[in-house]
């Protein structure tokens, strides 16, 4: 005879008379289920439990469609395959159907948590019936008596309180969950609902966090125990605490073969596997670019209508716990190209500790769409800073770049690329809308890229000629060059604004002193790759939410830019890249535009440039504390012709590699080079003849100064040789690399016949040695 039950404490009395009245409360929650005519039965089973039998007329009936269980969403590249990140609130949970779960793997589950799950209708008296007994034997509630079935409404409907109107609740539905689902549905439910500790849920994704990544389908026997033998009390059972997952796992196996779900060889097998737990954390790939998508799933209103109002709580659920599969324009290819690019011309010169970083944001201005997006190199975790979209900072001085939106603006206003300005090395200007502080006029200079002379437009383009650009502002208008800037694509503030008033619509913006994004730069540069159509730029092509699609992007593309003018303009910015300061850019066999830019101080510098099938912006610089940027051989300073050029060339070159070579659009040939003033003639000489400068009255003459000296001409020398000149010339001399041939100047910066202070330094361009 089996022993007598150990005498009852009056609290776990209490307790297991609660389980024996829950087990008669049970059977008329069934039965009313079956007849709401039982409810005149009594039933002497303790006051509450005769309560709440009477209260059991009020129970609605299970709603049609019960929630879908919270999922976790992905984020594609743009080739559908690559996982750049899984966004995760507060459960990690993959969904998948029954079928693609092994069967071995439902079994194990089946066997130890509802053994008759296949046999009962929702609920289990024999099971209620043997885990009483168990308990009035142990003095305790030592079994559960729930199925599958009851579980999963737990989990979805009732919740978990301890209380006998839960309970009949949890019955009454779970016998009509049965006769509306299969079991095949009731068990693909419950398996994808169960928690499995370390905040995983479903069966699908604890496979892989608990076992190096591993998909559900490739789950070993010894496995699948392990992760059944998890469920009844994950954050205890879990595999990663083998002490405790053990003995549950090895009960697993023998329940199994009890039931006939596994041969007694199979179990000998899988009790002798050394279980092999290898937690698998997915890595977020490009996690600058992953930020930008996810500030823009949570808050731009674009996605109010498929994913909900910005900053409220549903839009968070949507796109964290929404099964979202988000397919961004992002080509890994290409993205490691742009990575490869900076750490060839940044990295390896410089080193990777506390030197200069750099960005480049590439769209295809045919459509708009982000192709490479790299944001920096900085540990992500310690700065969130993304440098190539200005996420979480200012951007970045653009410089001379932004002077292209003087050139359209100039030309939409009627001015003539033959306007000649005498353009010194420093100059006043003026106009009171440019006096600085202290009612001072603006005094400006050219860079060490620049030139000084007479210049028509297409000149001062390729030489990058501050003077040249401080006269021509002056005549298009500032608000008028900005508002360009602005339909271009770039973010200016509000116009009227504090912000646009003071650090926008002021003269020295022609210079490129407001900060802007690199992303904004490509896309505005775009806009002439692109004939003068704008396509804004766009990192979300698709979002499918579990079964269907919720939103696709179509380019939408506005003619901002009339086409002889976005024509005549790429023609100028050709001239850069083919005898001005962006000669490091240059494509063999390829047209390329561009232009060059340097900050303040030369505390970063960008190139922007583009062929028809691609715009591309690269920006270089340190940060988060800027400081000027200085080669380390000589102390020069970084202009946006080396560097940020370099890059260029070397990223562009692999991402258009085997791309058909497309030509630009043709424009209107550029005019004659202006004939340079003289002074004036001795008393009684004939002037010199020849055209006047046309495009206003004639510049005033220019005269050497003896501290200044004209720039000899090195190109094609050896590297000794054209320094040697430039010494004996009293010029100094810095070196940058680019294609060419190795040892010989391919380019000089200054260009001959420009005149500099005396001991000024000329950049020459060598070609790479090996």
């Amino acid at each position: 005879m089996p022993a007598p039950p150990a005498r009852l404490s009056r609290g776990r009395a209490s307790r297991v008379g609660g389980r024996l009245a829950l087990i008669v409360a049970l059977i008329t929650g069934v039965s009313l289920v079956a007849s709401a005519a039982l409810l005149t039965v009594v039933v002497p089973a303790g006051a509450k439990a005769r309560d709440t039998v009477r209260k059991l007329g009020d129970v609605p009936p299970l709603q049609e469609a019960l929630p879908s269980p919270p999922q976790t969403s992905v984020i594609y590249a743009a080739d559908g395959k690559t996982v750049l990140a899984r966004l995760v609130l507060d459960e990690d949970r993959k969904v998948v159907p029954l079928r693609d779960i092994p069967r071995r793997v439902r079994n194990a589950v089946v066997a130890i948590e509802d053994d008759r799950f296949y046999e009962h209708g929702g609920i289990d008296m024999r099971g209620i019936l043997r885990a009483a007994v168990a308990d009035l034997r142990k003095g305790s509630i030592a079994q559960g008596g729930s199925t599958l079935t009851q579980q999963y409404i737990k989990k979805v409907v009732t919740g978990d309180s301890r209380t006998l109107d839960r309970k009949i609740r949890e019955a009454m539905y779970a016998v009509e969950l049965e006769r509306r689902w299969s079991k095949s549905q009731i068990l693909e439910a419950y398996l994808n609902q169960a928690y499995f500790g370390d905040g995983v849920y479903g069966i699908a994704t604890a496979a892989q966090h608990y076992f190096g990544g591993k998909s559900v389908r490739k789950l070993t026997l010894a496995e699948a125990a392990a992760l059944a033998a998890t469920v009844q009390a994950p954050n205890r059972l879990k595999p990663t605490r083998p002490k405790d997952n053990k003995p549950r796992r090895m009960a697993v196996l023998d329940r199994m073969q009890e039931r006939g779900y596994a041969s007694p060889k199979a179990v000998a097998k899988a009790k002798r596997e050394k279980l092999k737990v290898e937690l698998h954390k997915p890595k977020t790939r490009q996690p600058y670019f992953v930020e930008y998508i996810k500030q823009q799933l949570l808050h731009d209103p674009a996605y109010d209508k498929v994913l909900g109002k910005e900053d409220t709580e549903r839009r968070k659920r949507m796109v964290f716990q929404g099964g979202l599969k988000v397919y961004t324009t992002l080509q890994p290819r290409r993205q490691a190209q742009a990575r490869a690019a900076i750490r060839n011309q940044l990295w390896n010169r410089f080193g990777k500790s506390g030197n200069p970083t750099g960005a480049v944001a590439s769209v295809d201005p045919n459509t708009g769409r982000i192709l490479a997006l790299y944001g920096g190199r900085e540990n992500f975790k310690r700065s969130q800073v993304d440098l190539a979209t200005a996420r979480g900072g200012s951007g970045f001085q653009p410089g001379s770049s932004f002077k292209v939106f003087y050139l359209v603006a100039a030309l939409e206003k009627g001015i003539t690329p033959a306007q000649v300005y005498n353009s010194p090395a420093r100059i006043t200007i003026p106009d009171r809308r440019c006096y600085t502080g202290f009612n001072t006029p603006w005094t400006l200079g050219n860079a060490g890229d620049g030139e000084a002379g007479v210049f028509n437009m297409y000149q001062a383009t390729a030489h990058s000629v501050n003077t040249y650009f401080a006269q021509l502002a002056m005549d298009v208008g500032i608000e008028r060059a900005i508002e360009t800037a602005r339909r271009m694509g770039i973010s200016v503030p509000p116009r009227g604004s504090e912000d646009y008033r003071r650090h926008w619509a002021v003269c020295s913006s022609v210079l490129g002193v407001v900060p802007v994004s690199v992303l904004d730069m490509a896309s505005a540069y775009g806009v002439l790759a692109n004939n003068g159509v704008r396509c804004p730029a766009f990192s979300i092509a698709r979002i499918d939410a579990p079964g269907k699609q919720l939103f696709e992007r179509k380019p939408n593309c506005t003619r901002v830019i009339e086409p002889k003018i976005a024509a005549t303009v790429t023609a100028m910015l050709r001239g850069v890249v083919t005898g001005g300061t962006g000669r490091a850019a240059a494509l063999p066999d390829r047209p390329v535009a561009g232009k060059t830019g340097t900050a303040q101080e030369y505390q970063s510098a960008f190139f922007n440039g583009f062929t028809p099938q691609m715009a591309t912006s690269v920006w270089v610089g340190f940060t988060p504390k800027p400081v000027p940027m200085r080669y380390q051989n000589g102390g020069r300073p970084v202009f946006g012709g080396t560097f940020p050029a370099m890059i260029f060339h070397d990223y562009m070159a692999a991402a258009l590699n085997g791309a058909p070579v497309e030509g630009f659009p043709a424009a209107p040939p550029p005019p004659p080079p202006p004939v340079p003033p003289t002074t004036k003639p001795p008393p009684g000489t004939k002037p010199p003849g020849g055209p006047k400068p046309p495009g206003g009255p004639k510049p005033p003459p220019t005269t050497r100064s003896p501290n200044t000296v004209i720039v000899p001409g090195v190109v094609g020398l050896p590297i000794g040789a054209a320094r040697a000149v430039l010494s004996g010339s009293g010029l100094g001399s810095g070196l940058a690399y680019t294609s060419g041939r190795p040892g010989r100047v391919a380019a000089q910066s200054p260009g001959a016949g420009g005149q500099l202070p005396r001991g000024s330094s000329v950049t020459l361009m060598v070609g790479r040695r090996g």
